[in-house]
């Protein structure tokens, strides 16, 4: 896949990865547009990135990914490469949580349906363009259940089953064969989702910038799954360890991230309440 002269879009795109991708891509000559909710993030990062284009959306709502896939045309003239780099993480405690649904609901709506619906929405744009891919950002954790974010590592198992699958539909069709489904499954990473965590010496914490080149080596590499850093062990222990792994990354992760005190009148509410008959 070569990472010049495309036409990108990336969701997500306002902070954290998304915006070390856009980064990323602007520096290697692509036309390239950023999506997300916060308009002043957006703008921000603009002003940051000399050539960057942002579009505000809601990715889970459904009038606002209709809107994009305009925009999309307005703005940039049509897409070679979507970037699914938008996620939500929220730590879901059975027994101590009252939102515990609330919170998987919106880990989904945010990691796995969203980006599906983008695919799907976008495809007949992309196939118009005989160098067309889609970047999907998994994680590590689609291969080991880790307690305290059982909903988070459910999204990304579904995901990257889902990629999986619908690489092999592309593959045997005929007006989807030249596009390239990639996924990457990052370890921790220094963002904002994962600013309250602590590190340990198995789990150290990766810049966005060197996770973002890793990426771009493994599209230009077509390496359709790419598991980086500690990605890269979780999944081949979990093929031949599955029951150490499971122990062993759960203790890591329980001295990585606090238990939230949910007794707290102010702990933080679900990050978007989900209208469903909106999305």
């Amino acid at each position: 896949m070569k990472i010049n002269q495309q036409i990108a879009l990336v969701t997500g795109g306002g902070s954290g990865i998304g915006l070390a991708l856009a980064k990323k891509l602007i520096a290697a000559k692509n036309k390239v547009a950023i999506t997300g909710r916060s308009l002043t993030r957006l703008e921000k990062a603009r002003a940051a990135v000399p050539g960057l284009r942002i579009i505000q959306a809601d990715i889970t709502l459904e009038e606002d990914r209709r809107r994009l896939v305009r925009e999309v045309e307005e703005q940039l003239g049509g897409l070679s490469l979507l970037v699914n780099a938008a996620g939500a993480i929220e730590y879901t405690y059975f027994d101590h949580d009252p939102q515990f649904y609330d919170r998987i609901r919106y880990e989904m709506e945010v990691n796995y349906f969203a980006p599906i619906r983008l695919i799907e929405l976008l495809t007949p744009t992309l196939s118009r363009n005989t160098a067309a891919g889609s970047l999907t950002i998994s994680s590590g954790v689609a291969y080991v259940p880790v307690g305290m974010t059982a909903g988070y590592c459910a999204s990304k198992s579904a995901l990257h089953m889902f990629l999986a699958g619908l690489r092999y539909q592309f593959q045997h069709s005929e007006r989807y064969a030249h596009i390239k489904l990639f996924e990457a499954c990052p370890p921790p990473v220094d963002t904002n989702m994962a600013s309250n965590w602590q590190e340990t010496t198995m789990m150290k914490k990766m810049s966005p910038e060197t996770f973002a080149d890793h990426v771009s080596n493994g599209l230009r590499k077509d390496e359709y799954v790419m598991n980086i850093g500690i990605s890269r062990w979780v999944y081949w222990l979990s093929r031949i360890a599955p029951s150490f792994l499971e122990s062993m990354f759960n203790q890591q992760m329980e001295s990585l991230i606090p238990v939230p005190d949910f007794s707290k009148s102010d702990y933080r509410k679900v990050s978007q309440p989900l209208d469903l008959e909106r999305s």
